[in-house]
């Protein structure tokens, strides 16, 4: 009690304004500016890395119209012994006996509460997962990137072939990858189904046909998600609603030379996400050149153009450069091999992709198909088959996601007129 009560008459000196002995001067100094004008003093001043559990201590009014220590009232928070101001019959003064009676609660460390699982929200997440996905999952400085489902193929022979497409001729769906390509394509109508993760679909059709020494094609491209639970609020979803991407495309190729072929694609784009709609248009141009019987090169620019508002944010589209390189041999009349290589530079993201692709054939009726893709952090393996008898064709392609993303499956069905 010897420090107690130099503190109490060191403050009471302090409050009249008289000398302070200087011992006493420096036990009331030593806590602090605010314990130098007597409002609070604190006796346990430590650092708090030497405390190993910090105090607490709240003072609460009493019945009698004190102020004590106790729960966590009205009164302010206190922390180790301190003075408290309490108002009496005889007015406002400080009281040392609640030094004494104080009540030093500590600090309990409580464990972290146990993760709640909630079943009913993962299809939820799934499919919002699905919407920023296709819909606008990216940032460019302050425009955000939409249409991003014109990233997805749209053929089963290139997507098993790692989508090194850009130099690849003879199929229909070579148009998507470089619009030079569909002048060596022969009139044919071809169907393509994706089935993606968490309900989502894309589909597309196309067909082609010369006319006056050029090819043309036309195409239609969706990309879907249904049934996408409403919540305002957890509990029971108040509706349902879909998000929706199309786009029809129109295309153009001829050869320039024997070896020099040019294309050009446009497309009107459609997009709806619940009640909110944007409209715009995107161009392809590309080229083919052949260097010799089995070497191939191409070039092609994609998805240059604009999209309107969607509720306000504008968006880009996901445009591209592609440079590619393809090769193919035959040995003998039965077997045939292709090789593809392809440098992808995405704009929306700022990034570099290199895709690889290989293809065995055998008599023009067995086709084994697998490649590899750089730059993305959920896939990069991919892999397909594909069965020909006479004008029919039916491909198939399998991409394996990681994470907790599902893996793809294409299927391909092509008819020659």
């Amino acid at each position: 009690m010897g420090d107690i009560e130099d503190l109490r008459h060191g403050g009471q000196l302090h409050h009249a304004g008289l000398p302070v002995p200087k011992d006493r001067r420096a036990l009331l100094y030593a806590t602090g500016p605010a314990r130098r004008r007597c409002r609070r003093v604190r006796t346990d001043r430590r650092r708090s890395a030497d405390r190993p559990v910090r105090r607490r201590v709240y003072a609460a009014r009493s019945g009698d119209g004190t102020r004590r220590p106790g729960r966590v009232g009205p009164g302010r928070r206190i922390a180790g012994a301190s003075f408290v101001r309490h108002h009496t019959a005889s007015g406002l003064r400080r009281n040392l006996a609640a030094v004494i009676d104080l009540c030093v609660r500590r600090r309990t460390v409580r464990p972290l509460r146990r993760p709640c699982h909630h079943p009913d929200r993962e299809p939820v997440m799934k499919h919002l997962l699905i919407i920023l996905l296709i819909a606008a999952p990216l940032s460019a400085q302050s425009v955000s990137t939409g249409m991003s489902f014109l990233k997805i193929g749209t053929s089963a022979r290139a997507l098993g072939m790692g989508e090194a497409f850009t130099a690849v001729s003879g199929d229909l769906a070579a148009s998507y990858y470089n619009p030079a390509g569909l002048a060596a394509a022969r009139d044919e109508v071809q169907l393509m189904h994706r089935a993606w993760f968490a309900g989502t679909t894309a589909n597309h059709l196309a067909a082609s046909a010369a006319a006056g020494g050029v090819r043309f094609g036309v195409s239609l491209q969706s990309v879907s998600v249904d049934d996408i639970e409403l919540r305002t609020m957890p509990g029971e979803a108040a509706g349902t609603f879909s998000a929706r991407n199309i786009a029809i495309g129109g295309s153009a190729a001829l050869r320039l030379t024997d070896d020099l072929w040019a294309g050009m694609s446009a497309r009107f784009l459609f997009e709806k996400i619940f009640t909110d709609e944007a409209q715009g248009y995107g161009l392809d141009a590309g080229l083919l050149y052949r260097l010799n019987g089995s070497l191939t090169a191409g070039v092609s620019l994609q998805n240059i153009g604009s999209m309107s508002d969607l509720r306000d944010q504008p968006s880009a589209l996901p445009a591209a450069l592609r440079f590619g390189a393809s090769w193919r041999s035959t040995a003998g009349s039965s077997f045939a091999l292709t090789g593809a290589f392809d440098v992808a530079k995405t704009f929306d993201d700022d990034a570099t992709h290199l895709n690889f692709g290989a293809e065995a054939e055998y008599d023009g009726m067995v086709a084994l198909r697998g490649g590899y893709q750089t730059g993305y952090e959920s896939r990069s393996l991919t892999g397909g088959i594909g069965l020909r008898y006479a004008g029919l064709a039916v491909d198939y392609a399998f991409v394996p996601f990681t994470g907790a993303l599902q893996s793809t499956h294409t299927v391909s069905l092509s008819f020659l007129l």
